[in-house]
C-alpha cells in the first residue's frame, strides 16, 4: 500500500469511527497496520477501539504508537479519556503524569489529572490542581464545579456548594452543577434545598437519568419511599444501562420490607463502573435458590464492607449446614473471627480463588441465593464468637465493678458523611449515671475526640492494647463478651455484636439504611439488638435522652451495685 493509498485508508476509518461504524473502522486500521507497523495514528485510533470494547490489549496498542513519533499531546490525552472511560482511573492518572512531565503546562492534562486523582481519593491533589486552573481562568465553570465535586467528596460539602454556586452564577443553565449542588445540600442534610436542585437539573434536562436518581436518592433518605420508587422508575426508563438506579431502588424496596425484589435488585451493584472490579466473571454458575448445593463446593467470596461481611457471613455457615463445602474467601484480618463461624468451612485470601467448586456467590448475593424473605431472615446467634482466652483476660482487666458499658460514636469515613455518627460527647449524661461505666470500643478516626470529652466525663481508653496486629475486632470481640451492653451508632460494632449475641442499643439516624426497618424498635437481622432512632433528622440530643431514661430504668431493673455488675 502507498503512502496516499495509506492516508486515504485512515481518513476513512476515522469517519467510519465518527459515524458509529466501529467494526469497519477496525478492520481497516488492522489493514493498515499490518502494512506499516510504524502508523501511530492507526495504531492509536486501534487502541481507543480495544479498550472500549473492553479489552486491555488496546493498552499495549496506545503505548506502541506514543512510541513510535515524539510525543504527541493529543495522543496522551486521547489515551488518559479512553483509559478514563473504561474505568481506568488509575492507569489514566499515570498516564497524565506521564504527559505533564513533557508538557508541563498543558491545561487538559491538567484537568484530566484533577479529575482522575479526585476518582482515585486523591482530594488535595486534585483540589490544587483545579485551583492552579482556576487561578488562571477563575470563570471556568467546568473547573468550579468539577472542584465542587473534590470537595464534597472530600468532607467539605459546605464550601462545595459556595463553588457550584458562582458556576451556576456564571452558566444559570448549567444543569450538571445543579445537579451536584443537590448532593452537597443532601450531605448537608438540606434535603429541600437539594431536592429543588434536583427539580432544576431535570427541568434544565429532561431526560437527566442521573439526577432522577439522586432526586429518588434523596426522598428515600427522607423517608419518602414511595415517590422514590417513581423517580428510580423515570431514571431507568431513561437509561436502562445507567444500573445506580435498579441498585438503589433495590435498597429503597428493602427498607420498605420487599426482601426478595429488593435482593434481586441490588444485584446491579456488580454491573456499577466503581464496583465492577470487585466481581470477577467466573465459568461456574452464580449460586441460585434452585441449585441443590448437598455435597457441592460453594465458593462464596467478600463484599463491600466490614459491617456487610459480618451481617451476611451467617450465609456460609448456612450453606455448611445444608452439606455444602464451603471455601470462603474474606479478608485476612477478619479470618480469626471468621473462624467460629463453622470447622467446615475453609478460609482463603481474600484474592484467592480455589482450583475447583460447583457454585460462586458474593456474600451479599447469598439472601437472594437462599430466598430471603421479610418473614424468613436467618436470625439465629450466635454465629461467630469471640477468642475464650482474650474473654478470660479481658474480663479479668475490665472486672466486675458496675454496670459496663462499651461505647463507639464514629464509624468510616462515608459513615461521618452520611450522618451515622455522632460527637462523644453525646454521652455525657449517660456517663453521669450511677453505677455505670463507659468503656470506648473507638478505633482509628474519633479516638481524638476522648482528649476533649467534657469535663468530668470519664470514658475508659484501653489506647493500642485494642486490636493490636493484623487482625480486626478480635479484642474488640472479647470486650464486647466481657461488658453488660454495648452503644454504638450503625457502624461494624453494631453488626459485631448482634453476631455474638450479645446486647447492644444501636443508636440510628431518622431514616436509616434498609437493614435497621422503618419504624421497628428491633431487626429481625440481630435479635438481641434494641434500636433506638431519631424522631428528627440531626437530632442526636432527643435520641440520646431516650437513651438515658431506658439505661436508668434497666440499670435499677437489674440491681447493679457500685461493687459487682453481674454474678
Amino acid at each position: 500500500m502507498n503512502p496516499s493509498d495509506e492516508m486515504r485508508q485512515l481518513q476513512l476509518a476515522y469517519r467510519l469511527y465518527q459515524s458509529s461504524q466501529v467494526k469497519d473502522a477496525y478492520k481497516l486500521l488492522q489493514g493498515i497496520v499490518r502494512n506499516n507497523k510504524r502508523n501511530y495514528h492507526a495504531m492509536h485510533l486501534l487502541g481507543i477501539i480495544e479498550l472500549n470494547n473492553g479489552n486491555p490489549s488496546g493498552i499495549e496498542y496506545l503505548e506502541r504508537s506514543l512510541e513510535i513519533e515524539p510525543p504527541n499531546p493529543d495522543f496522551i490525552e486521547n489515551y488518559a479519556k479512553t483509559l478514563r472511560a473504561v474505568g481506568n482511573a488509575k492507569e489514566a492518572h499515570r498516564v497524565c503524569d506521564h504527559g505533564l512531565e513533557l508538557f508541563p503546562r498543558r491545561p487538559a492534562l491538567m484537568y484530566m489529572k484533577a479529575i482522575t486523582a479526585c476518582e482515585l481519593g486523591l482530594f488535595e491533589e486534585s483540589i490544587e490542581i483545579f485551583d492552579r486552573l482556576l487561578a488562571a481562568n477563575p470563570n471556568n465553570w467546568q473547573c468550579l464545579n468539577d472542584k465542587a465535586i473534590a470537595l464534597s467528596k472530600s468532607g467539605d460539602p459546605s464550601k462545595a456548594v459556595e463553588y457550584l454556586d458562582r458556576a451556576i452564577g456564571l452558566n444559570p443553565n448549567f444543569a450538571t452543577a445543579h445537579n451536584n449542588r443537590g448532593n452537597a445540600l443532601k450531605r448537608l442534610g438540606r434535603f429541600d434545598d437539594a431536592l429543588s436542585s434536583f427539580d432544576r437539573a431535570v427541568a434544565l434536562r429532561p431526560d437527566y437519568a442521573e439526577a432522577f436518581c439522586n432526586r429518588a436518592n434523596t426522598l428515600r433518605d427522607i423517608g419518602r419511599f414511595e415517590e422514590a420508587v417513581v423517580a428510580y422508575d423515570k431514571s431507568i426508563a431513561l437509561a436502562p444501562h445507567f444500573v445506580d438506579a435498579p441498585y438503589n431502588k433495590g435498597l429503597c424496596i428493602l427498607a420498605m420490607g420487599n426482601y426478595r425484589e429488593g435482593f434481586r435488585l441490588i444485584e446491579y451493584r456488580m454491573k456499577m463502573p466503581q464496583l465492577a472490579k470487585d466481581y470477577p466473571i467466573y465459568a461456574e454458575p452464580l449460586l441460585r435458590a434452585s441449585h441443590d448445593i448437598d455435597g457441592k463446593t460453594v465458593f462464596i467470596y467478600k463484599d463491600l464492607f466490614f459491617g456487610d461481611i459480618i451481617q451476611f457471613a451467617r450465609y456460609a455457615k448456612l450453606a455448611a449446614d445444608r452439606g455444602a463445602k464451603v471455601i470462603f474467601a474474606a479478608q485476612d484480618a477478619l479470618h480469626p473471627l471468621l473462624r467460629s463461624l463453622s470447622p467446615a468451612i475453609e478460609l482463603i485470601a481474600e484474592n484467592a480463588r480455589p482450583e475447583a467448586f460447583d457454585f460462586h456467590c458474593p456474600l451479599m448475593s447469598l439472601p437472594r441465593a437462599f430466598d430471603t424473605t421479610e418473614d424468613a431472615v436467618p436470625g439465629e446467634a450466635p454465629y461467630l464468637r469471640a477468642e475464650a482466652d482474650r474473654v478470660s483476660k479481658w474480663r479479668e482487666r475490665i472486672g466486675t465493678e458496675r454496670f459496663k458499658i462499651g461505647i463507639c460514636w464514629q464509624g468510616s469515613k462515608l459513615s461521618v458523611l452520611d450522618g451515622r455518627s455522632f460527637a462523644l460527647a453525646e454521652f455525657r449524661a449517660i456517663a453521669n449515671l450511677e453505677n455505670v461505666r463507659l468503656i470506648s470500643l473507638q478505633k482509628n478516626g474519633g479516638v481524638e475526640q476522648l482528649a476533649r470529652a467534657p469535663e468530668g466525663m470519664k470514658v475508659e481508653d484501653f489506647g493500642d492494647a485494642l486490636d493490636p496486629g493484623p487482625g480486626a475486632f478480635r479484642d474488640t470481640a472479647a470486650i464486647i463478651e466481657a461488658v453488660d451492653l454495648v452503644i454504638t451508632p450503625d457502624t461494624a460494632v453494631a453488626h459485631l455484636a448482634g453476631a455474638l449475641g450479645r446486647p447492644a442499643w444501636v443508636v440510628l439516624k431518622a431514616h436509616p439504611e434498609w437493614r435497621w426497618m422503618l419504624e421497628e424498635g428491633r431487626t429481625p437481622w440481630y435479635p438481641s439488638l434494641r434500636l433506638f432512632r431519631q424522631t428528627r433528622p440531626d437530632d442526636w440530643t432527643g435520641v440520646f435522652k431516650t437513651i438515658e431514661s431506658a439505661l436508668a430504668e434497666t440499670v435499677r431493673a437489674k440491681g447493679v451495685s457500685r461493687e459487682v455488675a453481674r454474678p
